[in-house]
């Protein structure tokens, strides 16, 4: 699997870092009735798919990492036991609790973790889960993370990557920057290494696909404009985050929105911690 070095990994993914993204998400899913809709209706899909597998039932216990704002953790709640939801970002878990609270959910719990630094057995949540569950989080970067994240299982994990994630907005960036516009960063490498690490590990992973579009309205913001010029391999370059506000400003309508269109698939990985053996 790709290893980031510690130190980037550290400098990119902090606490304030996706404290900054929190109130973002928030405004998408308060203000964005396409948005939020398209996201519950993922979460349902993932959830019901679990569910008629055997994989998430009502007398399990949940974990849920890098849970974000906790639509998904809802989504997992509504079928199970009971839920921990665990994000690096405090701001993320207040926004999760208050999404929650408002669909009147009360089986779940809320931790904030830098997870990649933590020990499992520390935080009393070795063998402690009956499912653990991640979607698209860099809590589960690199090996130390999957390890992680298997061993708070005794019995189920589930992680659901991006295969295939592109959106109008990135395709502008590009063109605006000279570079391939049909060269999204989301490509389905993450899945596909995550896939082999697990085989070699002596695991047995099954994937589900499911493909999602919609149209969302997104307002211009210096953390939508980072998040492009991410995308574009050019994190950290203030220019050119500049160039992208500036070229976000411009297609804003009259009401100050975007259109953008979103085409995503996502593959959603399922694995038993209890069946294991040698491959070589």
């Amino acid at each position: 699997m790709r290893e980031e070095p510690d130190t980037e990994f550290k400098r990119v993914h902090t606490a304030e870092t996706w404290d900054g993204y929190a109130d973002v998400w928030k405004q998408e899913l308060d203000g964005d009735l396409a948005y939020r809709k398209n996201t519950e209706e993922r979460a349902r899909i993932e959830t019901d798919f679990l569910a008629r597998n055997g994989i998430l039932r009502s007398d399990m216990d949940v974990i849920d990492v890098g849970s974000g704002p906790c639509v998904i953790s809802a989504a997992l709640a509504r079928r199970s036991r009971n839920v921990t939801a665990t994000d690096i970002s405090p701001r993320m878990l207040e926004v999760g609790r208050e999404y929650c609270n408002e669909a009147g959910i009360r089986n779940i719990g809320y931790m904030p973790c830098d997870f990649r630094e933590s020990t499992m057995e520390d935080l009393g949540w070795s063998k402690a889960f009956d499912l653990a569950y991640a979607s698209i989080t860099p809590a589960l970067s690199g090996r130390r993370g999957l390890e992680n994240f298997i061993e708070l299982s005794r019995a189920w994990c589930v992680n659901t990557s991006f295969v295939l994630y592109r959106t109008s907005l990135e395709r502008a960036a590009r063109e605006m920057l000279g570079l391939d516009p049909d060269h999204p960063h989301w490509d389905g490498s993450q899945y596909r290494q995550t896939w082999c690490a697990l085989f070699d590990m002596g695991y047995c992973p099954n994937t589900f696909f499911h493909t999602h579009s919609c149209t969302t309205f997104i307002a211009p913001n210096l953390q939508e404009a980072q998040t492009l010029a991410f995308w574009c391999g050019k994190r950290g370059d203030e220019l050119v985050v500049d160039s992208i506000l500036n070229m976000l400003r411009e297609l804003a309508d009259q009401d100050g929105l975007i259109e953008e269109e979103l085409e995503v698939t996502y593959a959603t990985t399922y694995w038993d911690v209890r069946i294991r053996q040698p491959r070589w």
